[in-house]
């Protein structure tokens, strides 16, 4: 996976926290709460706009150099990891531990299929797909974070 690099001068700054998430009943005397929040920062990098998603919030002025790691989709620069060349803090998705975690239970998984038959093969194949695909979505991350450490700061 390549990702592109957009170096230049930060303008139009704006960050806000998204919340999702609801009410899930757990039975008669149970319910439980779900809430998921990021923040969503927009900006333009020379005039490039440019959409971030990450769990913490960025320190960034107007007028400072940024660097960033991303894809250009529809016209819009998706960044995945962002580092302020002022004060060299980077910003990124946080994809070790969930990497980590995903792993375990597909390794789980995987041993309990050892000992089943057909039946129990294919219902593990169905489950652990969608942990496949998110070790493989928050590579993104990885990638991006490798990348940024390479590339030189903007001035």
């Amino acid at each position: 996976m390549t990702y592109s690099v957009l170096q230049g001068i930060a303008s139009n700054l704006s960050q806000e926290t998204k919340v999702t998430g609801g009410n899930t009943s757990g039975g008669q005397y149970s319910a439980n709460t779900v809430v998921n929040s990021h923040n969503e920062i927009n900006l333009r990098i020379d005039n490039t706009p440019c959409l971030i998603r990450l769990k913490q919030t960025i320190h960034l002025e107007e007028g400072e150099p940024v660097t960033v790691i991303g894809e250009n989709k529809k016209g819009v620069f998706n960044g995945y990891a962002i580092r302020n060349d002022v004060t060299k803090v980077v910003y990124l998705g946080s994809w070790k531990s969930m990497t980590i975690w995903c792993s375990i239970m597909l390794f789980i998984m995987a041993v309990v299929i050892l000992n089943a038959n057909w039946f129990f093969a294919i219902v593990y194949g169905v489950v652990a797909l969608p942990f496949a695909w998110f070790i493989l979505s928050v590579q993104k991350y990885r990638v991006s974070e490798k990348t940024l450490q390479s590339t030189p700061a903007s001035n």
